[in-house]
């Protein structure tokens, strides 16, 4: 059984890598400073536009910032005056990746109350942790922030 379900879940992960186009955003230098190799204003216009267009939010999210939490997880957060939106990235080496489209989807967490607090964060299974009062999940198929 336990044989089986790994093989169930060798042939999902190969068919999701197989059919994800993913995009270098950032770079990772030997002193562990993160810098953009793509244009940071087109990463938060996509992030603004799914936003609004996926959850009606008007974020108006002005800057961005990759960050790496105490268990090496990559996070693209964008900020803006009342709102701090935040999604998984993916590291591979010193290069840091986001999909620009893929087969399954993309989480945001996206909040007022928290934006000054690292809560309302994506979490393995698909949900925002920790909770915070209006923390906002928005799901978006086949669009990272590389693309709308």
């Amino acid at each position: 059984m336990k044989k089986l379900l790994f093989l169930m879940l060798t042939i999902a992960f190969s068919t999701f890598y197989a059919n994800s186009q993913i995009v270098k955003i950032a770079e990772v230098n030997s002193s562990g400073i993160i810098s953009f190799v793509v244009s940071t204003q087109t990463l938060l216009d996509n992030w603004n536009h799914n936003l609004n267009e996926s959850s009606g939010i008007n974020a108006n999210l002005t800057s961005i910032s990759i960050q790496k939490d105490e268990n090496d997880i990559y996070y693209a957060v964008a900020r803006g005056s009342k709102y701090r939106s935040t999604t998984i990235v993916y590291a591979n080496g010193n290069e840091i990746y986001s999909y620009k489209a893929n087969i399954d989807y993309s989480i945001t967490c996206t909040s007022k109350t928290c934006a000054s607090e690292p809560k309302c964060l994506p979490k393995d299974g698909g949900i925002c942790a920790p909770p915070c009062d209006d923390c906002t999940k928005t799901t978006t198929i086949g669009k990272g922030i590389m693309s709308y």
